[in-house]
């Protein structure tokens, strides 16, 4: 037996690493990645490179549905491609009784995997995602958000995760809200790659150039680099309002769990707003790239009784009346601080009540910081481990 661990970039290599530090087991790493696949080797890593494989033999129809090719980033072509070459690797390579972990799982190369292990009999498999809870990790059998099996017995009133005795909850609760009164710092929007993480990113791109590795990514960001600023516009003291929080346009918690899009979603919000008598405050996401939809938002806070906001989003939440969203995680914050919450898409959060919530956060949650170097003891990698869906 074998942990499989699929990687995309060293964020990824990085987190999947420590847990292969905590395990006895003999590991494999599977990439895409040029740059990535040549260090891991020059670390001594035991790891596969994905080649390109242009013979399109596998049912493939999957890529399309995946975040890569609904966020814009590669065609329908390249995504058909990566899609066979990652489930031809994996197939290769994945036995039925390996386990296999892969990040988030919305993604062509994940999906790829999947199916290849699938294929083989292999039902092994772990969901990873950051919690957006600092030092907390999501981890799940069937997907992460609403693909998870947590989100299916929330659902289906089959939650294993709940509290009974919420004095710990609250006494936690009350804390992380005033720390975050403090300071808000969206962890995703911090990456600045050192002088080593940019020459692998070199490496990768030059193996997408030369048709060694599948692309997955644009090689050259040819986007506009006007109107990449929010015009704000500050609500006045006072008014009752509506929060409605951005999420980046390319999520896949948009692009997969939602029928509505950003923009369609911003409108829905803005109706609600105008419904209930009160103001709309948008806040923008810091890790938004979009120009075209950076310019979208500035152009629609123009409107009466809509304010673009930049301040910090737990006094938004604070002040505000209603919380919409389409899913962000926003929205469990707000449901901590005991706001009425809209959600207007399918969120993991949706349908719980205050047991459950308090179970997500003390039982279902793992206690391992994403961002962290530090190790990951045995008890929680069985933690990690006891997810497996020992049901197949």
């Amino acid at each position: 037996m074998k942990n499989i661990y699929i990687i995309d970039c060293i964020e990824r290599f990085r987190f999947f690493k420590r847990i292969d530090q905590a395990s006895n087991t003999k590991s494999l790493y599977i990439t895409h990645r040029l740059g990535l696949y040549l260090y891991m080797r020059s670390i001594g890593i035991c790891s596969v490179i994905i080649r390109k494989n242009t013979n399109l033999t596998t049912d493939n129809s999957r890529a399309e549905n995946m975040q890569d090719y609904l966020a814009g980033w590669v065609t329908s072509k390249q995504a058909k491609t990566l899609y066979n070459s990652a489930r031809i690797t994996a197939s290769k390579n994945i036995r039925n009784e390996d386990q296999v972990f892969v990040w988030n799982g919305s993604r062509t190369l994940e999906s790829a995997v999947v199916d290849a292990a699938k294929e083989n009999g292999n039902n092994n498999i772990l969901y990873f995602e950051n919690a957006n809870i600092k030092g907390k990790v999501f981890v799940d059998p069937l997907g992460v958000n609403a693909k998870s099996k947590l989100y299916n017995d929330v659902k289906n009133d089959n939650n294993q995760f709940v509290c009974d005795d919420l004095t710990k909850y609250e006494t936690w609760r009350i804390k992380y809200i005033q720390q975050k009164l403090k300071v808000h710092i969206v962890q995703q929007s911090i990456k600045n790659r050192s002088l080593s993480e940019r020459f692998i990113h070199y490496l990768d791109k030059l193996g997408f150039m030369c048709g060694i590795t599948p692309i997955s990514e644009p090689i050259i960001n040819n986007k506009s680099k006007i109107n990449t600023y929010y015009e704000t516009k500050n609500i006045p003291s006072g008014v009752k309002f509506v929060f409605f929080p951005l999420q980046v346009v390319s999520d896949s918690q948009v692009l997969l769990n939602s029928n509505v899009n950003l923009q369609e979603a911003l409108i829905k919000a803005y109706e609600i707003s105008e419904k209930k008598g009160l103001a709309l405050v948008i806040k923008p996401h810091p890790a938004e790239t979009e120009t075209d939809y950076i310019g979208f938002i500035n152009d629609f806070s123009k409107q009466s009784n809509c304010y673009l906001m930049n301040d910090n989003t737990f006094e938004m939440i604070k002040n505000s009346n209603i919380v919409v969203t389409v899913n962000s995680t926003v929205g469990l914050e707000a449901k901590l601080m005991g706001k009425n919450v809209i959600t207007l898409g399918r969120a993991l959060y949706s349908n719980f009540t205050d047991r459950e919530l308090a179970g997500y956060l003390e039982k279902f949650l793992i206690n391992i910081d994403y961002f962290s170097d530090q190790k990951i003891t045995a008890y929680e990698y069985n933690q990690i481990i006891n997810r497996i869906n020992k049901e197949g």
